[in-house]
């Protein structure tokens, strides 16, 4: 059964090139799109493309150039739905079993983490199941099992890229820890550990001039980056809230959180 309905609206002044909103927040996190001629209004009847019935989620959709990516949790199944992105037309969706049933917050959600795409493939990720990767016709690419998770909120950290690898944050009780998996076929790049911290933020890349790209992450009374290319912690910035939820910003050299 199909509970939620989604929209997208478009204004014909909007460059004919789709932009990608490849990730959670789009470009890097930032959550700002590089095109003009958005609409400001748009209803049933005013500035509508299209209007297609999705399964219940509370994740953010990703959009690739052709394509508009979904998950979605529905009667013990964590689907991932991919939609034409000029017609709302569902091409397919693929489902894997929920193979436990983690402790979380009544509204958090099994299928809460939103998705990443490379422009052609799709990487998901379930906190009751693990990774999974889909290429653009629904052929699963790779799994990796994963969990089980500690968080008493539950996961709700959305995947992102950097480079050929997928990056994973789990911030949470027990185990916390941030891990890069090869985009090709799922194997480990490295994993370290990140001692006691919680938190529900979803990292952003840094690149300082002259410097190795980093990884930035907000969590439990800090901001703190690690190596994308190792792993390994390169600074901390105490003071932050102990609860953190919103994800960090990078503007040219500064990094920014918005933090109670």
């Amino acid at each position: 059964m199909r509970l939620a309905l989604w929209t997208l609206a478009v204004l014909a002044s909007v460059p004919c090139h789709a932009e990608e909103w490849s990730r959670f927040r789009g470009p890097n996190g930032s959550g700002l799109a590089s095109d003009s001629g958005y609409p400001i209004e748009f209803d049933k009847t005013k500035n509508l493309v299209w209007r297609t019935p999705v399964r219940k989620s509370k994740s953010s959709p990703v959009l690739s150039e052709r394509h508009v990516f979904l998950t979605a949790y529905e009667e013990g199944k964590l689907y991932t739905q991919c939609f034409d992105r000029s017609t709302g037309k569902l091409l397919w969706e693929r489902f894997e079993p929920r193979t436990r049933s983690e402790i979380a917050h009544g509204l958090n959600d099994p299928a809460a983490n939103s998705p990443v795409t490379d422009g052609q493939n799709v990487y998901v990720f379930f906190r009751d199941f693990g990774l999974v990767a889909y290429d653009a016709e629904g052929g699963v690419r790779w799994r990796v099992p994963l969990g089980p998770f500690t968080n008493s909120m539950g996961n709700a950290v959305s995947l992102i890229l950097s480079g050929e690898s997928v990056i994973l944050l789990a911030d949470q009780e027990e185990d916390a820890h941030i891990a890069s998996y090869r985009s090709s076929n799922g194997e480990l790049n490295w994993k370290q550990s990140r001692g006691g911290l919680r938190g529900w933020s979803t990292p952003v890349l840094y690149q300082p001039q002259g410097r190795e790209l980093q990884i930035v992450t907000a969590t439990s009374s800090q901001i703190n980056a690690h190596s994308a290319a190792t792993g390994n912690s390169l600074w901390v910035f105490a003071g932050t809230s102990p609860v953190v939820a919103p994800s960090p910003l990078v503007a040219g050299d500064t990094v920014s959180l918005l933090s109670g």
